[in-house]
């Protein structure tokens, strides 16, 4: 197996540091292995000394985590969907419309870029709620309208679901003398 450049880069400048340190002893052996020993004992002194007690402090002091949430609560009168830095909710007798849409998204994410995104679409007269199709809430979010929403389709959301088209689904909407 040939060595790496790296590697072969990092040996010659560690033996051109002994002969420098070698030299600088005047080719004495055993007072250039005290010098390189101290130095070795000095790295770790400063390393213990002053990072461990900084990555010490660091992990305890008291200082709130900047850890992404992204949640789902759905109870009997409302539905709340936490995405950090935003919380919304809607409630169950506001809801006007249910759709799931399948495409193109609004704006591009930083690591997929514009891939096609999967996402429950809620709307009410005053607000709408995006909640992606992930960590298993469709089935949630599916079995909830079944039970709070009277006429809702769950053959649709079964097509929505398996679905490969772009498009966007209505799965129910409120009755247009009712809004």
């Amino acid at each position: 197996m040939k060595p790496s450049r790296e590697t072969l880069r990092t040996a010659a400048l560690s033996v051109v540091f002994i002969l420098i340190v070698a030299a600088a002893t005047g080719f004495n052996w055993l007072r250039a292995l005290w010098i390189l020993l101290g130095l070795v004992a000095l790295f770790f002194a400063l390393f213990g000394l002053l990072i461990v007690p900084i990555a010490w402090w660091n992990k305890r002091r008291d200082r709130p985590s900047a850890h992404y949430i992204d949640r789902l609560d759905i109870d009997d009168r409302r539905i709340t969907y936490t995405a950090t830095p935003t919380s919304k909710t809607l409630a169950w007798d506001e809801m006007t419309r249910v759709q799931f849409y399948f495409g193109a998204p609004d704006f591009a994410d930083s690591i997929v870029g514009m891939a096609p995104v999967r996402e429950w679409r809620l709307f009410s007269k005053a607000d709408s709620l995006y909640i992606p199709d992930m960590y298993g809430y469709s089935a949630r979010l599916g079995e909830w309208c079944g039970k709070k929403l009277t006429g809702f389709s769950a053959v649709a959301l079964q097509n929505a679901l398996i679905s490969k088209d772009e498009t966007t689904w209505t799965l129910w909407e409120r009755d247009r003398e009712g809004i």
